[in-house]
């Protein structure tokens, strides 16, 4: 936060902001109007869905003054559990009471879903949690035809088992570049030709065959 605030200083002494005593910066989308700080962070939080405890989640965020938004922001549906959660308004407090709450929200969230897996760890749900998370790891490397939305999903269950230990033979790493790989208009580049929907889907499966076996 420090170094964001000097940077601030720094544009600031070279470029002239639009601003307004009353309202503080102004900006193109009056939610951003204010201080102009937006606080994000990507969350994945599959044990919280698994458990139907996101409802619940989501509101209590909405009442601390924050917001939960699909992987790729506004406008954007949740896929593979992830959460972009960010600051709803920033107008109203100093830029470092923003990032205190926002701070504070996540270190909650974090203990939440690590409570949620402890859960899913224990009795009954043990079995259950493990077989749905190697199911998973069974349909990224041998199906034939995979959606974007269905890699996600599955993705996010072996991405947990991998956080919980598990030997998911995957690194976080893995993980994250293909997540960005399996999207649709990446699938097509790596074909380097035109694919039907139902193309993609055999040609992601494919993909992921060769990277995970």
């Amino acid at each position: 936060m420090r170094s964001a605030l000097k940077l601030d200083e720094v544009l600031g002494g070279n470029l002239r902001y639009s601003f307004a005593e009353q309202f503080g910066f102004l900006t193109a989308c009056p939610a951003n109007a204010g201080t102009g700080i937006r606080i994000s962070c990507l969350a994945h939080l599959p044990a919280m869905a698994r458990l139907g405890r996101m409802p619940a989640a989501l509101e209590s965020l909405s009442r601390l003054g924050v917001i939960a938004r699909g992987i790729y922001g506004e406008g954007t549906y949740v896929l593979g559990d992830f959460y972009q959660i960010a600051n709803a308004a920033c107008l109203g407090r100093s830029e470092e009471a923003f990032s205190r709450n926002m701070d504070k929200v996540i270190r909650n969230l974090i203990r939440q879903e690590i409570g949620a897996r402890e859960l899913l760890m224990k009795g009954a749900a043990k079995l259950k949690t493990e077989d749905a998370v190697f199911r998973a790891l069974g349909v990224l490397r041998h199906a034939r035809a995979v959606s974007y939305n269905e890699f996600m999903q599955n993705m996010s269950l072996a991405r947990m088992g991998a956080a919980m230990g598990w030997n998911m033979g995957l690194d976080f790493s893995t993980f994250n570049q293909l997540t960005l790989l399996m999207q649709p208009a990446h699938i097509q580049a790596a074909a380097g030709r035109a694919l039907t929907p139902a193309g993609r889907d055999a040609f992601r499966a494919d993909y992921l065959r060769k990277k995970l076996n």
